[in-house]
């Protein structure tokens, strides 16, 4: 017959206890993490569905239709960039370029719009990246890319607001 003394049942109930609280917080931290995938997933489809890609062109022009569709391509490719960085599955660069590839796409009269929903999606990727930076997943080197892409893409919209002409209403 096995004997123990009350140390060693101690010290395994301690053993026990200590690895059922890692087991726990290790599946609340999955859950959080799936979580956060989920929603950040949201707010991307969120912000690229406030501009309608698949729009029909009316006019005749074959340059618009084009740019229309380069632009949905564009929203395509940076929603699923976007997913796999944030999944782990691709690297920054990949998505940094695809926010810069779709602010750079479309209509020129659209312009001032596809901006503004770029640089959403770039904070957003800018909050991804400071969410890895901080578990210490990601060095600065992304984070300080995706400041400024960011930047670039603010001064780029204000540049072309302070150039729009304005309507005279004479």
């Amino acid at each position: 017959m096995f004997r123990f003394t009350i140390r060693e049942l101690v010290l395994l109930t301690v053993i026990v206890a200590m690895g059922a609280g890692w087991w726990s917080w290790h599946q609340r931290a999955l859950e959080n993490s799936r979580r956060q995938e989920q929603a950040q997933r949201e707010r991307v489809k969120a912000i690229l569905d406030l501009h309608h890609f698949e729009r029909v062109v009316s006019t005749t022009n074959a340059l618009d239709a084009v740019a229309v569709k380069r632009c949905s391509a564009a929203a395509s490719e940076l929603s699923a960039r976007i997913e796999s960085y944030s999944a782990g599955q691709s690297y920054f660069d990949d998505a940094a370029e695809a926010v810069r590839r779709f602010a750079a796409s479309g209509l020129p009269q659209d312009q001032v719009r596809r901006l503004t929903i770029a640089i959403a999606l770039s904070k957003l990727l800018e909050e991804i990246v400071q969410s890895r930076y901080d578990s210490h997943a990601e060095p600065i080197q992304p984070l300080l890319e995706a400041k400024s892409t960011r930047r670039g893409l603010e001064i780029r919209l204000v540049t072309l607001q302070e150039n729009k002409p304005q309507h005279d209403p004479h």
